[in-house]
């Protein structure tokens, strides 16, 4: 996994812990909403991990991104799977911040 790739990570699920710490402690529906929510991008990230690579570059150009990049990160990255898996993936974090 590239170094940008894990920031990314990072960054969204210091979000989701984020947006949950103004959360009641005592009810356990809501207190377990933060790891509920992790596991969520956990499981998104290894369902993205196990396609392979056509799989994920017809999934990039259904979140809309361009050509350009799908080929420049083809050919500027030693691991086509790992540059079309943080491409995908830096498409979807918004989606699952919202989420």
């Amino acid at each position: 996994m590239s170094l940008r790739l894990k920031e990314q990570k990072c960054e969204l699920e210091s979000a989701v812990v984020e947006g949950s710490a103004g959360l009641p402690q005592g009810d356990s529906a809501e207190s377990s909403a933060p790891a509920h929510a992790e596991s969520l991008v956990r499981a998104r990230y290894a369902t993205l991990q196990a396609l392979k690579y056509s799989e994920l570059t017809k999934l990039a150009r259904s979140k809309g991104i361009s050509e350009g990049k799908i080929n420049y990160a083809a050919l500027d990255s030693d691991d086509l799977k790992a540059a079309m898996l943080e491409l995908v993936w830096a498409a979807e974090i918004p989606g699952l911040l919202k989420a």
